[in-house]
């Protein structure tokens, strides 16, 4: 009987909620502590009648939040009830996750999908269009919700978001609501706000939001850059700061967003396979993973490119089958590309002709290596062939738009390499973390620009490291203000020389060398040079030409 009542008196609740003092007086001081009781229950030590009426308890919870939230947005007040939400939302509950089975059995005894419900049914009471409002109502009042509540909101529209059922667009208008609200919010906070506030917890709101943006990037693709332009623009104002603390944690940010942004690379339109043994098997190899209506390649499946043998008369019973450049999961978990006549049931398999492999290491395991391709014995024939991207499978004009180009454009127009280098208080642990935004830097300077494509004559891509950037980087040394950052930033100069064209390495060097018959403050630099040297002999790879 207790069970029900508890359904009995929160369905009474919700329909006199609005119209009843003593209605919103019983809600006050009941609701979190019923929810917080129910959402611990483990759903196999209790009846199919308990599970039945927590279920019922959590959605008509669900439906109070929402009308709350309804009133106070439009009056202003304060939605004591957030953190009721927040458990209904909690996916870590033991009434959604459960516990293990037994001793040996990792098996959870959860039910999940009751949490969606939940979800949904906050959704279909308009719950979610009340909390846009009413966060948008309270930025910059001590009434705005705490992070933790927020966490757990994001979380769980995120997940609905995964769900990709029949209200999938009014599922996603609303998470673009809700994000955009938290990331004004998060937008206006200060310095000082910035110190006050747990790095962890903002940390798993900015995961929530790239989350819930990520999932969207096929459909909603302007509101996913929009995210990773609000993720710049914080970044900024963290590794601006005048607290060390939070220039650090603002450097893990680049690192974090530098991974998510080579994650959306688009991958290329094709690959030219030239030099194998087997000449039908030389040819373009078209992308041919499927693209989303709006021309770039669908998220989350395993790419592969397709090559059919021409008609020509020395290819003879080879002419028309269908070649596949692809991706396989080995027994050993590591992943290797073939050139094979897959078979179009079962990929993958011993029932494939495989003619080319390549035994890829885990840094060439996103695309096909150009190089290092091994003959299959079966079917292959000497020599093994060499790889040749084109092009990237973006829609005409956005081969420059992607969020790797945006991310390289944002980082020289801010001067961020130089207010790493140049800052008169730099910090070696600054250093240390810049690393990773200077090697990206120095790989998209083989990445080109749009004025790459028109000929002779054409600028150089400006949005990559610059030759002034690494010779500023040396004058850094050359101050000699610290010897520690000195040291630091000779092992970051060294660490990304290999990657470095021509015109910009050579720069540096010879920057390096006329050092030698300068002085700084009347005293000759010939010690920073010997210095230099020293970590460049020691630093380098046996086989890097430097």
């Amino acid at each position: 009987m207790i069970w029900k009542r508890a359904v009995e008196s929160l369905d009474a609740a919700n329909t006199f909620f609005a119209i009843s003092a003593d209605a919103r007086t019983f809600v006050e001081r009941y609701i979190s502590q019923m929810i917080n009781i129910l959402v611990d229950q483990v759903p196999s030590k209790i009846g199919q009648l308990e599970r039945n009426c927590v279920t019922d308890s959590l959605l008509l919870a669900t439906k109070i939040v929402a009308q709350d939230l309804q009133i106070q947005a439009e009056r202003g007040g304060e939605c004591v009830f957030l953190s009721t939400l927040s458990l209904c939302f909690n996916r870590t509950k033991a009434f959604y996750r459960g516990a293990k089975a037994s001793w040996n059995m990792n098996q959870l005894q959860g039910l999940p999908d009751v949490r969606m419900r939940v979800v949904e049914r906050f959704r279909m009471s308009a719950g979610f269009a009340a909390l846009e409002r009413y966060l948008l109502s309270h930025i910059g009042l001590p009434t705005f919700p705490k992070l933790d509540i927020l966490h757990h909101v994001l979380q769980a529209i995120g997940d609905a978001a995964l769900e990709r059922t029949a209200e999938a667009t009014a599922v996603e208008e609303d998470a673009i609501l809700v994000g955009n609200a938290v990331m004004q919010y998060v937008g206006t906070l200060s310095d000082d706000d910035l110190k006050k506030m747990p790095s962890d917890q903002l940390t798993l709101i900015q995961r929530d939001l790239q989350h819930i943006f990520d999932i969207l990037i096929s459909t909603r693709r302007s509101s996913t850059y929009e995210f990773y332009q609000f993720w710049r623009s914080l970044v900024l104002k963290l590794i601006s700061s005048q607290s060390l603390p939070l220039r650090l944690f603002g450097w893990e940010q680049v690192g974090d967003l530098i991974d998510a942004c080579a994650d959306h690379r688009p991958p290329p339109r094709m690959f030219v396979v030239s030099g194998a043994g087997c000449p039908f098997v030389n040819g373009e190899y078209h992308f041919s993973a499927g693209t989303t209506p709006d021309g770039y390649a669908k998220p989350g499946g395993e790419i592969f490119f397709t090559h059919v043998v021409p008609d020509k008369p020395e290819f003879a019973d080879q002419v028309g089958k269908k070649l596949t450049l692809f991706r396989c999961t080995m027994r050993s978990q590591q992943k290797w590309w073939f050139l094979s006549d897959a078979d179009e049931e079962q990929p993958g398999t011993d029932r494939d002709v495989d003619y080319y492999q390549h035994k890829s290491e885990e840094h060439e395991e996103a695309y096909p290596a150009p190089e290092g391709w091994i003959t299959c014995r079966t079917a292959g024939v000497d020599p093994p062939p060499t790889l040749k991207s084109q092009g990237v499978l973006v829609p005409d004009g956005q081969e420059f738009n992607t969020l790797e180009h945006q991310l390289a454009k944002w980082a020289i127009e801010n001067e961020i390499v130089e207010q790493v280098l140049g800052d008169t208080t730099i910090h070696r642990e600054v250093v240390a973390r810049s690393t990773v935004l200077i090697t990206f830097l120095a790989s998209m300077c083989r990445r080109g620009q749009p004025s790459s494509l028109i000929g002779d004559g054409a600028e150089p891509n400006k949005y990559c490291l610059q030759a002034s950037h690494l010779v500023f980087a040396w004058k850094t040394c050359t101050r000699k203000a610290d010897a520690a950052v000195s040291t630091q930033v000779y092992k970051l100069l060294v660490s990304i020389l290999p990657l470095c064209p021509t015109h910009l390495a050579i720069p540096l060097l010879e920057a390096v060398r006329a050092s030698l018959g300068q002085t700084n403050e009347k005293r000759h630099l010939l010690p920073e040079v010997g210095e230099f040297c020293s970590v460049l002999a020691t630093g380098s790879v046996s086989d890097t030409k430097v």
